[in-house]
């Protein structure tokens, strides 16, 4: 027996919808739309619906429906700049608290992804994502590894957003020099290299847009 879809599942299937292209930048949802996908009751929907205003996925058109919110350059850009304050000061932390051994594993895992470097947009960027994560947990400092998982999540939307007439027929190229680069350098204890290599990976993204 199927299980019932809770407001989390929801919420999450959703956004998920949105990076699929499965709903239209332009169009609207409905609360009777998604109770007949779902096959829950209204109040579930909208207080998933309701959520997702709340952290600015979507957009409340009253008597209308909901927009999906369109994230702009200027937004993704404030975004990265976060990211190289968090990330990279979140470096010396790992150097003080990571073993050489979590260290080489970090840089086996980025060895072992595709050696042609072509892969489908979405594993190429979980991959990316799951490096980074990775990274910032070695400093010990789970606020900084849940705001950056939350980031992650908003860019990877945005993504979807910027190439949704594309991605569905690309393949990624994923460079992992600049993860090798970072790993080599934290071995080394080379702080500098390892935070200007990590800046350069986070700015990278807004090279694509």
């Amino acid at each position: 027996m199927t299980e019932p879809y809770t407001k989390p599942m929801i919420q999450h299937d959703i956004v998920q919808g949105i990076i699929r292209g499965e709903y239209l930048q332009t169009g609207l949802l409905s609360e009777r739309q998604l109770m007949e996908k779902y096959g829950v009751t209204k109040s579930i929907v909208r207080e998933a619906l309701v959520e997702l205003c709340s952290e600015n996925v979507l957009r409340s058109i009253p008597r209308y429906g909901y927009e999906i919110v369109t994230l702009t350059e200027g937004e993704v850009r404030d975004i990265l700049k976060y990211r190289v304050l968090v990330e990279c000061n979140s470096l010396p932390a790992v150097m003080e608290r990571a073993t050489h051994a979590e260290i080489e594993e970090l840089a086996a895992y980025t060895q072992t992804l595709s050696p042609s470097g072509d892969q489908d947009v979405w594993d190429a960027w979980d991959n990316n994502s799951k490096f980074h994560l990775q990274l910032i947990a070695l400093g010990g400092n789970r606020y900084c590894y849940d705001q950056l998982k939350r980031s992650l999540s908003i860019l990877k939307r945005a993504y979807a957003q910027f190439y949704w007439d594309q991605w569905r027929r690309v393949r990624f190229h994923f460079n992992s020099e600049h993860h090798l680069q970072m790993t080599d350098a934290l071995l080394r204890g080379d702080m500098q290299t390892a935070r200007l290599v990590l800046e350069e990976d986070i700015c990278s993204f807004g090279n694509k847009l």
